[in-house]
């Protein structure tokens, strides 16, 4: 796909796998951003520098199908090996996405505070949004309660005026790509079709002087729904991986996007999140409506009844 407008503003992802480079990233880039994926991973920020591509395999409406999704013109940092570069890019960002595991918190808040000492140094005044995004309950106290024994006095206050912070929800599963799609391309992801990010409404009302992205819809109580998705979603393979036949293990290993359980579907947590509803006739098939955002579906997901 080629970029032929100019860019939205500066972007950096801290965690270039599944999630960053398979949905923050994919979004980003359709929406033309400038995106900068910092990741440890050595082996794999080589890979993402020398081919500079990758596909991301989006599932398509009809839940039978992928669409790829060819992503470029990004820039691939190692945090450590190339850190003058990585904190550059921090001081150059208009908005940082976080989509790590919770071993990666402490590092990245010691990060935030050398890329704010930095933004002080050269005189940067200018406001920009620290996006929070992990299977974690508690991002937002996390990194407030670390930042704040960081930071000096001076720091905290450039940080509470010149940083919005807020939690998102990194709602789409994505996973590694079937055999088919990583030998059409070793580094590729593939996810279902959830196209927005959630970002809590009252921690993001403050970013009045950056520019966001069209695919953030806001979503106030972002702490009730985390609870919500991590033990109605992430937890719905295993009754599948316990009661499925060997078939349907291998689809809910190879696929978990498309993976729910029954009892997610008539949990009281889940009834005010969305209605679920059978759109094909067929038990194995349902198709999920999200309040709040209207018209939007995540395309068909199966789940299990007994």
């Amino acid at each position: 796909m080629e970029r032929d407008m100019e860019t939205k503003g500066n972007v950096v992802i801290i965690g270039a796998g599944r999630s960053g480079r398979g949905y923050l990233a994919e979004l980003c880039f359709l929406e033309n951003y400038d995106i900068t994926l910092a990741d440890t991973d050595e082996e794999l920020v080589t890979k993402l520098q020398q081919k500079g591509r990758y596909i991301s395999f989006r599932q398509n409406d009809e839940g039978n199908d992928f669409l790829p999704i060819e992503i470029s013109g990004y820039r691939a940092v190692h945090i450590h090996r190339d850190r003058a570069e990585y904190m550059e890019k921090l001081r150059e960002a208009d908005i940082i996405f976080t989509a790590t595991f919770d071993d990666a918190f402490e590092s990245i808040a010691d990060d935030f505070t050398e890329m704010l000492r930095l933004r002080m140094d050269t005189g940067c005044r200018r406001q920009f949004v620290f996006l929070l995004g992990a299977n974690y309950i508690g991002l937002y106290d996390y990194y407030s309660k670390a930042l704040r024994e960081k930071l000096n006095e001076e720091e905290y206050g450039y940080f509470k005026e010149w940083c919005v912070m807020a939690e998102s929800i990194i709602y789409r599963v994505s996973s590694f790509p079937s055999p088919e799609q990583k030998a059409e391309d070793p580094l590729s992801i593939q996810s279902d079709n959830f196209n927005v990010l959630q970002v809590n409404t009252g921690q993001i009302a403050r970013a009045r002087h950056v520019v966001l992205p069209d695919f953030f819809v806001m979503e106030d109580d972002t702490l009730k729904f985390m609870h919500c998705k991590i033990w109605d979603i992430n937890t719905s393979t295993v009754p599948w991986l316990i009661w499925g036949s060997s078939t349907e293990r291998n689809i809910s290993v190879t696929r978990p996007m498309t993976t729910i359980s029954a009892n997610a579907l008539t949990t009281p947590q889940t009834r005010p999140i969305g209605d679920w509803r059978n759109v094909t006739g067929n038990p194995w098939f349902v198709r999920l409506r999200r309040t709040g955002t209207p018209g939007l579906t995540t395309g068909t997901v199966r789940s299990r009844t007994r």
